[in-house]
This record gives C-alpha cells, structure tokens and sequence, in this order.
C-alpha cells in the first residue's frame, strides 16, 4: 500500500508534535524539581552517619564519619580556613554549615553527600551563624532554618539562597501591629528588646512556628525570651544569668534551660522579699527549668535549684521522647564557666534532678542524642590523648572509641536517618 505523500507529511508532524510535546513535559519537571534546590538532586544513605569538625592547628574542617569509621571529607576545604556550626538538613542527604572558605565573612554553606559538593548559599559581608533546621515532629517546617547575623534572627530559605529578618519582628508583624492601632510599632519592639539586650546568641522556632524561643546578650550577662509569633505583643523576657542555654522538646515544643549565675531580668521587678539593705540578694545561683512558651506568662516548672558554686550544669540536650535530659555537670567558675566533670542524664521533669545519673564519669564535649534516643554520641580526650568521638548506650554500656587517632573533632551529631 502506497501512502500519499501528503498523509507522509501529517503523520511525520504528528509525530514531531508529541516528541515535543514530551520533551517539554518532561524538560518542566526537572526545571520544576531543579529550580525548588539545585543542591538537592542528589540523594544519599547516611544511617548511621555523623557529621563532625576535625580541628587543625589552624581551622577546622568539616567531615563525616561512616558507621566502619572511616571519614569523609568535605571538599573544596583550604588549610587555614575555619568550619563551623555543622547541621544535618532534616532527611540526611545535606550538611549546612558556615565558613570562612571564600571571603572574610562567615557563610552558609551546604554539603550535598550524594554527589559530594560542597556550594555557598549566602552572600555580603555579614557573617551568618548558628544555622537550625526544625526537626519535622516539631511542625515548624523543615525548608528553612533560623541562623544569627548582625545580632538579629533571620530565616534562612536554602532555595531561593535568601533570608529574611524574624526577630525583632519585621515586615508582617509590625504591619498587623499597626493594622490594630499601634502607631510606630517598629520604634516599640525594637526598644522592647533593647531593655532585655543588645544581641542574640540562640534562637529556636516553638511548635507549629507559634513563637521563637531565644537567648540574648546583655551588657551583664544573659536573657532568655519567647517571642509570640501569633500577635503582635512585645517580647516576654523569662530568667538572665551569667550565661543562658535551652533546649525544646520536638514532640510537645516545651522548652528545658540551664541559667549558671542566676540574676534578676529587671532589678525594678525584684521581688521584695529579695531586697536586702538595699540590695539585690537572690535565693539560689544556678537552676535548670520547664516550661510552655506558648502559656504567657509562663508556669516554670524547676527541674533544679541549687545554692553556691560546687555544682552547675551547661548544654542541654533533650531526649528526642522529650523524657531525658542530658547535661554536663562541674563547679561554675564565674562568667558563665562550668567546668565539665561528668555527663549526667535525668527526668526532664520538675525535680527530676533528684533522680540524675552519671553516664561518663570524665570530661565531655558535645554530647548528642541518636535519634533513636537510644544512643549518644561526644567527643572526649581517648588514650592518644585525642579529641576523639565516642559513642555510649543511654545504661551507659559499650562506650566506643570511634576515631582513635585520626584527629582531633568537635560538635558531631548523628544523621537523621538513623533508626
């Protein structure tokens, strides 16, 4: 059968047509994907994973430890230059981190273990630290994180490589604060926060972005505080101290703090009863707490109290169930020093320090929950006198040297997809 050349031609267009017709489908799709992260095409198997520091002489890079110990090495790193601040991406395919790798300035950076590449995600002169992304029980999404720059709270989108400044409240909150009546509300949060402090040091979203928990500077000391994120209300200044640290709970967002030398927020509010000769004298020094920032003002629930300076506690890190909580412990040294003895655990509950127990009897560093909360892993000094990561059971069997003499290493934390 002879086809007219006329039915060749429709049917070689016909065709061309689908041929096209698929190429841009598909061709949308993968811009689609590639355009919502252009790092995140790779993925990886990191189950048992952890993401470190190794510290040189001078810097420090970041690696990453397999479960056979061997390490892996973050790439494009120069000898000199300092990683630091390093954080799984909720799923465990990407490491976020910053350095001063390629400027002055402190940036982000992302390490994408699947295809092994390490690219900046931040630019300007302004250093950015302290990056943290949500853990997903949390429901405070895990697209973004909060870093500090400048003293100020910003998001930071890996995406669009963009952030945009939370605390003090810009943008939407002022504009509703306004909406409602508020003249100048800008000029009033930003003095709100200029009498708890000049800067901040940490900051966490609460449960489901409801508000954000933070530490500031103070010239003396200190402040923790909660930010509402639903209304457009000041920010609620809670303990100060010579140095101030928290943790939240990812499943409920409740908020667990360590205060060494405890002070009083606001000399003008300090309870009569504190007042002595005219003078300031408050009844114990050291406290570990609970609370619900989203109850204001809040019921603090006193995990622990304590008088004089043979006991204090620093880092606290909440078992991911919410139920433990680990802390190490020594004598408070003054400036907001403890000097770490022992890693303890206890009942993250009020008096729960009452049934604390020792995990490691020696000097810890960084100590981690596995997010099995049946696992953790720090880093102490080993038997070559290294700075080595070590893993320990939560009954406080089959402490691991995992690094031996392979260096010196700081801040590990296991990947998320270890079960």
């Amino acid at each position: 059968m002879i086809i007219p050349a006329v039915h060749r031609k429709l049917a070689f267009r016909l065709i061309g047509g689908l041929f096209a017709i698929a190429v841009l489908f598909f061709g949308y799709h993968w811009i689609k994907g590639f355009g919502q992260d252009p790092g995140d095409v790779g993925r990886a198997s990191t189950e048992g994973w952890i993401v470190a520091l190794r510290l040189h002489d001078s810097g420090a890079q970041v690696v990453a430890i397999r479960p056979d110990g061997s390490i892996l090495e973050s790439p494009g790193y120069q000898p000199g230059k300092n990683d630091r601040d390093p954080v799984w991406r909720p799923g465990g395919n990407q490491v976020f981190f910053v350095s001063d790798r390629e400027s002055d300035a402190y940036n982000l950076f992302r390490w994408n273990i699947g295809l092994n590449l390490v690219e900046r995600r931040s630019l300007g002169s302004r250093s950015q630290l302290q990056p943290v992304f949500s853990p997903e029980e949390l429901g405070a999404g895990t697209n973004t994180a909060l870093v500090l720059a400048g003293g100020f709270v910003l998001e930071f989108n890996p995406r669009e490589a963009s952030t945009q400044q939370v605390l003090p409240p810009v943008g939407r909150e002022i504009a509703q604060a306004e909406a409602e009546g508020g003249q100048g509300a800008a000029s009033q949060f930003d003095a709100a926060y200029k009498r708890i402090g000049n800067s901040f040091k940490q900051a966490r979203w609460g449960k489901d972005r409801k508000c954000i928990v933070a530490v500031m500077r103070r010239d003396e000391g200190e402040a923790l505080v909660v930010q509402d994120m639903t209304r457009a209300v000041p920010p609620y200044p809670l303990v100060a101290g010579d140095k101030v640290e928290f943790d939240v709970d990812r499943k409920t967002g409740e908020v667990v703090f360590v205060v060494s030398g405890f002070r009083v927020v606001d000399p003008e509010q300090a309870p009569k009863e504190w007042i002595k000769d005219g003078r300031i004298v408050v009844p114990f020094d050291h406290m570990i707490g609970r609370f619900d920032p989203t109850e204001l003002p809040p019921k603090i629930r006193p995990v622990w109290i304590g008088k004089g300076d043979d006991r204090s506690f620093q880092q606290p890190r909440l078992s991911p169930d919410g139920a433990t909580l680990m802390v190490q412990e020594g004598p408070y040294k003054g400036n907001g020093s403890t000097e770490t003895k022992r890693l303890v655990l206890m009942p993250a509950t009020e008096a729960g320090a009452r049934l604390a127990s020792v995990l490691v009897d020696k000097p810890v560093f960084d100590a981690e929950w596995h997010p099995n909360g049946n696992l953790v892993v720090l880093c102490m000094r080993n038997d070559a006198g290294k700075r080595a990561i070590f893993t320990i059971a939560k009954d406080g069997s089959g402490l691991k040297d995992l690094t031996g003499d392979k260096g010196d290493f700081a801040d590990p934390s296991f990947s998320p997809q270890s079960k």
